[in-house]
């Protein structure tokens, strides 16, 4: 019963404390500058990033949280995302969280279509997926080429907090937006790239999403096996939605 009390002391105490904890980490970002005539002339010229949904059926929410999502990238890096249509993926079977990212590279590339991001939705997967009040729980993106990424709720939060991770690959999380994302089932949110996390971003701006990315060995957590689209799945763009 006294740990019961302790416990629900120390909740209450969080909820009142960590919007003030986002505050303060709004503070290192970019939000301060994002109007700022240099910043905006930094975001030049924009880069619109395609983006291919991996679903059975039309997902109307996943779509919107995406554009939302576009939407505050286009503010903070001149990014924008396109969806250019849907593939389809099997979820009959519950892997593990690299698993679940095996399934979905395999399933992108069959369309042998061109995209640079991946997307999909998917529920718990194993084990490693029922940590709780851990940021990997919400959302996830593969080691190899930082552009399979598996969400669990479908946020603008979590997904921009992914994206950001194909673009910074110096560590696994920095502040504000690329923070470990712990914080998020208690509501607290901060939306922006921090100033460090900024400039990594820009720089890999351009980055080619079909190449691997170079990150420190110890950060190579999600690894993938590579699968080339064969001549055969190439001719089934046509019952793909493209």
């Amino acid at each position: 019963m006294e740990m019961r009390l302790r416990n629900g002391i120390l909740f209450l105490v969080l909820i009142f404390l960590l919007p003030g904890c986002s505050y303060l980490m709004s503070l290192d970002s970019v939000k301060k500058d994002m109007d700022k005539p240099w910043f905006q002339e930094k975001l030049n010229p924009p880069r619109e990033i395609q983006v291919l949904i991996l679903s059975n059926e039309p997902d109307k929410d996943l779509e919107e949280v995406i554009a939302e999502a576009s939407d505050e990238m286009m503010k903070q890096t001149g990014m924008r995302l396109n969806i250019i249509g849907y593939a389809s993926i099997d979820k009959t079977f519950v892997p593990s969280q690299r698993g679940a990212l095996q399934i979905l590279h395999e399933a992108a590339e069959s369309p042998g279509v061109r995209y640079d991001l991946a997307i999909t939705t998917w529920g718990v997967m194993g084990i490693d997926a029922m940590i709780p009040f851990v940021g990997v729980m919400f959302g996830a993106i593969d080691d190899v080429y930082r552009r399979y990424i598996i969400l669990r709720v479908k946020t603008k939060f979590i997904l921009l907090h992914e994206i950001f991770h194909a673009f910074i690959f110096d560590r696994v999380h920095g502040g504000c937006i690329t923070n470990s994302g712990w914080t998020f089932p208690l509501g607290t949110r901060c939306y922006w790239l921090t100033e460090r996390d900024w400039q990594e971003t820009m720089k890999n701006k351009w980055r080619d999403f079909r190449e691997p990315v170079s990150i420190p060995e110890e950060l190579r957590w999600d690894i993938i096996k590579e699968k080339k689209p064969t001549e055969a799945s190439k001719k089934q763009l046509g019952s793909t939605g493209f």
